[in-house]
């Protein structure tokens, strides 16, 4: 059954009918567009982030 999945994956990748229009990373390709600055974008992604580690002293 994981090769047939694999091979049919395989053969839809290797399809020469799909265009590049078609490529799903089109999709997600653009300018962003945010009323906020530039240093309150990145200020809100520092503040956001978060770590799963533990630190030992």
């Amino acid at each position: 059954m994981k090769l047939e999945l694999i091979s049919r994956l395989s053969k839809s990748l290797l399809s020469k009918d799909q265009s590049i229009d078609d490529n799903w990373v089109s999709q997600f390709a653009g300018e962003w567009k945010d009323s906020r600055s530039a240093e309150s974008i990145i200020e809100d992604i520092r503040n956001s982030r978060t770590s799963n580690r533990e630190i030992e002293l």
